[in-house]
């Protein structure tokens, strides 16, 4: 019976550790994915002021 007590306690050691593993995995990427969705809307943010001045550039240059 010891045996089993012994082995069921490292069991749930190790599945305690699994699981706060897991957890720290989880947070790193989303964390990740949050940094790249950011950069990804501060690049659509810069193209699409590019263009907009693009756009307005090429409207005064045909108003001459």
């Amino acid at each position: 019976f010891r045996m089993w007590f012994k082995y069921g306690l490292k069991a749930q050691k190790l599945q305690k550790q699994h699981t706060l593993k897991v957890q720290k995995l989880q947070k790193q990427h989303a964390l990740k994915v949050q940094k790249l969705q950011k950069q990804h809307a501060l690049k659509v943010q810069k193209l699409q002021k590019q263009h907009a001045l693009k756009g307005q550039k090429l409207l005064a240059q045909g108003q001459r």
